[in-house]
């Protein structure tokens, strides 16, 4: 049987006109507008990592011209401190890295140098010594990378060279946060082959 609106007598709508003509009976909505809405937000939350936003900070200096006084001495420096790239087939020894560790690690040194002697105001010098103590701690475990690959153990030398890892992600992000993006060290050392000659 049918009913006056053509229906038939005793079957279950497809269609449940309190929900909105086009909507399925029992069709989850809430909880897929919900799902939609954390997925946006996460995508959102990852793209500001991405640029740099929850990753970099705090914005602590306001000494304009120190700023730029480091940003013209990195700006100097760290070109011929980061390594070369080379074609795939020039695979580079244990020990020719070890040596380019050691002059980055010099490099470095010399540069974190001037940048402490530069002027500072007062209310920024707090913050800017405890950039160049985490540049220190990479220095260091840069140049302790270079004295393992000496020994060939190119496992063991990546192995010590993640001790500067954290130094140099709080270093690097102070520095994008405080207009001094040419002053980061990230990509100065190369890892080399796991099974690289001598």
């Amino acid at each position: 049987m049918v009913d006056q609106q053509g229906s038939a007598i005793g079957a279950t709508p497809a269609w449940d006109d309190n929900l909105g003509a086009g909507r399925p009976r029992g069709f989850p909505w809430p909880p897929l507008i919900l799902i939609g809405i954390v997925v946006v937000a996460s995508v959102v939350a990852i793209g500001v990592r991405s640029l740099g936003g929850e990753a970099d900070g705090p914005k602590v200096l306001t000494d304009a011209v120190f700023m730029s006084a480091a940003t013209a001495e990195c700006r100097a420096a760290f070109p011929p401190l980061r390594p070369v790239s080379t074609d795939r087939d020039d695979i580079q020894g244990a020990k020719e890295i070890a040596e380019q560790s050691r002059r980055a690690a010099d490099g470095l040194a010399s540069l974190s140098m001037k940048l402490r002697s530069l002027p500072v105001a007062s209310q920024d010098a707090p913050f800017v010594v405890s950039w160049q103590d985490d540049w220190n701690t990479f220095i260091d475990s840069g140049r302790r990378y270079a004295a393992q690959l000496d020994t060939g153990d190119v496992r063991a030398a990546n192995k010590v060279a993640t001790g500067g890892d954290k130094a140099q992600s709080r270093a690097d992000s102070f520095a994008r946060a405080n207009g001094l993006k040419d002053c980061q060290l990230r990509a100065v050392f190369v890892a080399p082959p796991r099974r690289s000659p001598l």
